[in-house]
């Protein structure tokens, strides 16, 4: 019974939830698990076919996480704060902690135990003994980091765990935003807000511009905190948009023309970004991510409609829910699912899009239903223990 309503719990419509914001996260998540697929891509000799090019640009769906839980964190703030004038940082930590904590330090003990074997497995290159404390192996040197993923650092200190840069940015902005929302966000009259997050917003553009000047251009996305919380903030002010009446009255009567334009925003970042600027990538191309995410947002959140209908087909609301598992795990899951390729590969030099294309479906099918699997043995019972303690919060204020 237990497991039954687990398993029921990421199919049923929550009357809590707009619809369309489950679509805009399983489209996240979908679109990460797709930029996962590109070193298998090589297979089929379309290294610089669209698809390649396309699907290389779909780490940006990292981004549209970011914006998402900018706007999900600073509603829930500011629902709070408009019914009491503050913000119970107590309640806010304890919920956050129960929603995040138990699948990431699973996920971190599993993978340490996986990476030690492997180091002890691969013998005197490998050691861990006082002896090769300078080893050059970039395993041992990433499993030395393995310590900073256990305190939220790993955006600026790499270890194996490649992915999990993205959740060190969220859990620095859980810590540190509530208090600028309670403090002195949330304090200021509407116009004084704007100019405090219009600056916030663009100061890791500034950061960006003298990471250019002193580092030169990246091939790679950047991964540090100063340099990608402007995409938290543009979820932020889509809250603010939402929750300004006379803003968002005039943005309504907009969707179709802000939706048009998140595409437009969409294809022009494309096109630089494949275009091999490096000026562009480096500076400019996450702030039109974050901006045309925005936009995607402020049209799934205002009204009723064709794009808010696409994003509410019920199939997007299990991807959705366990959308955080599955980034947790699917890089682990890939090689299991891709390994299919090996053989034909071997053999014929090359593989079939259909090779390519039934392997992905594999990762995307093996990946849900461990992602299932785990999600009801670590994450749900947290969750209901989570809502309990809200129900009961509730019952004492009223």
């Amino acid at each position: 019974m237990f497991f039954w309503k687990g398993i029921q719990s990421i199919w049923i419509r929550k009357n809590s939830e707009n619809q369309a914001l489950n679509g805009l996260r399983a489209l996240a998540i979908i679109s990460v698990l797709l930029f996962h697929t590109v070193p298998s891509l090589g297979m089929i000799g379309w290294e610089n076919s669209f698809i390649t090019r396309f699907f290389h640009t779909l780490d940006s769906g990292v981004a549209l996480f970011f914006v998402l839980s900018g706007y999900l964190i600073s509603e829930g703030l500011k629902k709070e704060w408009n019914l009491h004038q503050k913000i119970n940082f107590k309640h806010f930590f304890i919920k956050r902690s129960m929603r995040i904590f138990p699948a990431y330090y699973f996920y971190l003990i599993i993978t340490f135990l996986i990476v030690t074997a492997m180091i002890q497995k691969g013998g005197a290159d490998f050691s861990l003994g006082q002896t090769q404390q300078n080893s050059n192996s970039p395993l041992l040197a990433s499993y030395q980091n393995f310590k900073y993923d256990l305190v939220y650092l790993s955006d600026y200190i790499a270890s194996y765990n490649i992915h999990t840069w993205s959740l060190s940015i969220e859990e620095k902005f859980y810590i540190f935003f509530p208090f600028i929302a309670g403090f002195l966000l949330f304090t200021l009259s509407g116009n004084n807000r704007t100019i405090l997050l219009l600056s916030l917003y663009l100061l890791p553009l500034v950061f960006r511009i003298i990471f250019y000047v002193f580092n030169g251009p990246s091939t790679e996305a950047l991964h540090q905190f100063h340099l990608r919380i402007d995409d938290l903030i543009a979820g932020i002010i889509v809250m603010e948009l939402k929750y300004n009446e006379e803003s968002r009255k005039r943005l309504e009567n907009l969707k179709f023309y802000l939706l048009g334009l998140a595409f437009l925003l969409y294809i022009i970042n494309y096109n630089l970004l494949v275009s091999g600027n490096l000026f562009y990538k480096t500076i400019f191309s996450y702030n039109l991510y974050n901006l045309s995410f925005g936009l995607f947002l402020l049209a799934a959140i205002l009204g009723k409609g064709y794009f808010q209908n696409f994003l509410s087909i019920t199939i997007f609301r299990p991807i959705a829910r366990l959308s955080y598992t599955i980034y947790l795990w699917n890089l682990l899951l890939a090689p299991i699912a891709f390994q299919t390729l090996a053989k034909p590969f071997k053999q014929n030099g090359f593989v079939t899009p259909l090779q390519f294309g039934v392997a992905t479906f594999q990762f995307f099918i093996i990946t849900f239903v461990f992602s299932l699997v785990l999600y009801l043995l670590i994450e749900y019972p947290f969750l209901r223990w989570k809502a309990k303690l809200e129900s009961k919060q509730l019952f004492m204020k009223g």
